[in-house]
């Protein structure tokens, strides 16, 4: 089995740990996101690790949500002034918004490991500069996860261009305790679609 350590590589997700995040921290959770499926497996990162990968305490609705990664176009508060509210422009049409999205895909057999270094995203209102004019917006500081058992939710896509079949969601869960006395590794296995479904349909009767 072939392992990959995801690392950001795009100049967008660069530029928004430098300007945005800060600084790199050492992880504290490791995500392993493994393909046990016959076919491609696939994360859009057009927002970043945060639409793929999540948690939560409790039960939802009651669930109590926490954000392990930033949302995508916004600053982190201590950017400076002109940076605080970035503007960050999508594609004028659906044609376009399809040929610009970018996927990071995992190969049948292989898995992709995610780090987390334990801090969560919290937002609040501030003000920044955009073309000059004083704007308001929102933006982000970080503080540790607040101790507690979290399921992790990971959704990945199986991608098709055949008429006869849609591109599948298909999302796994796995459980971690915070804090840890150590660095934690969390294995999501994405198997078959098909067999999860009926899985779940039998789990219902």
């Amino acid at each position: 089995m072939r392992r990959t350590t995801y690392r950001v590589a795009t100049a967008a997700i660069v530029l928004t740990a430098a300007l945005f995040c800060g600084c790199a921290r050492r992880a504290t959770v490791t995500f392993v996101l493994r393909n046990s499926h016959s076919e491609e497996l696939a994360f859009n990162m057009d927002r970043g690790w945060q639409p793929n990968l999540f948690a939560y305490r409790g039960k939802p609705p009651r669930a109590k949500w926490i954000l392990m990664f930033p949302r995508h176009c916004y600053a982190a508060c201590t950017a400076p002034e002109r940076d605080r509210c970035p503007v960050c422009p999508e594609p004028e049409s659906g044609k376009a918004q399809l040929s610009a999205q970018k996927f990071t895909r995992v190969a049948p057999g292989d898995d992709l490991s995610v780090p987390w270094d334990g801090q969560v995203f919290v937002y609040e209102k501030t003000r920044g500069k955009r073309k000059g004019k004083r704007r308001g917006c929102e933006c982000h500081r970080t503080e540790p996860a607040p101790p507690g058992t979290y399921t992790v939710r990971a959704c990945g896509l199986r991608l098709t261009k055949s008429a006869e079949r849609r591109t599948q969601l298909q999302c796994v869960n796995g459980e971690m305790t915070l804090p840890a006395s150590s660095p934690q590794v969390i294995e999501l296995d994405f198997g078959s679609p098909d067999s999860r479904r009926a899985a779940a349909r039998r789990a219902g009767r």
